[in-house]
């Protein structure tokens, strides 16, 4: 029988791997049961700790394909505005906590991107926003960490076509912040092996192949070095 390899424990996979636990309960799956689908889809193994990140993601999906409904967040409490649904109020926030592990803008709450956009719009609030407001802030907010963050939004090549991945080109320019201050290896090459040892991954996985929980987990981790090489809170 070939062994398979056990990855190393990390936030994500930890975090992961505790959905995967919930979602078999909530199933009625017996740990026979469970590490026979294992098996069936992954090639013999029979544990989650022998999955490589893409491997636990393509087993939640099937769990909530099998019927694994994961909890919503409780309620908010009354007198409180809910956040701004939708993709691109997502699209904001994401550009924003990017500024953020750039080293860009100091507070990464959302209080604090509602106040730049309402300079920009005159909006108390994100979804008070019309389409139009929208597109300026999230221009605004990519032209930001392209002139403050060195990002290069252009897509990366690939074969057999260029490929857009924002989070990738993200992960880049924090690299080359952090190159520059003498905090990590010189170099674009030592990036893709030290995402891999964040992410626990090994061989290391290229910077656009990775997924976004993935690829956010390593923006967060640069973004405290960042923080700490500027002499800020990591």
């Amino acid at each position: 029988m070939t062994a398979h390899r056990k990855y190393k424990t990390t936030p994500v996979r930890r975090g992961m791997i505790a959905k995967i636990k919930i979602a078999q309960k909530q199933l009625g799956w017996s740990d026979d049961a469970y590490r026979d689908v294992l098996a069936l889809r992954f090639s013999g193994r029979r544990s989650a700790t022998q999955l490589n990140i893409g491997e636990l993601e393509n087993l939640i999906a099937h769990m909530k394909d099998a019927g694994f409904r994961p909890k919503k967040a409780a309620p908010k409490r009354a007198g409180v505005r809910p956040l701004a649904g939708g993709e691109e109020a997502a699209k904001m926030r994401a550009l924003w906590l990017s500024l953020y592990h750039l080293g860009v803008v100091r507070d990464p709450a959302e209080r604090a991107l509602a106040h730049f956009a309402r300079r920009l719009t005159g909006k108390e609030a994100l979804q008070w926003m019309d389409p139009c407001e929208t597109v300026k802030v999230i221009e605004a907010l990519k032209a930001m960490a392209t002139r403050q963050g060195g990002v290069d939004w252009s897509p990366i090549a690939a074969i057999p076509t260029p490929l857009n991945n924002p989070r990738a080109r993200v992960i880049e320019a924090q690299w080359r912040i952090l190159s520059a201050r003498g905090a990590v290896a010189d170099g674009s090459d030592a990036l893709p092996f030290y995402a891999a040892k964040i992410l626990g991954e090994c061989p290391p996985i290229p910077l656009i192949n990775l997924t976004v929980r993935a690829a956010d987990r390593v923006i967060e981790i640069l973004g405290k070095k960042i923080r700490a090489a500027k002499g800020g809170k990591p």
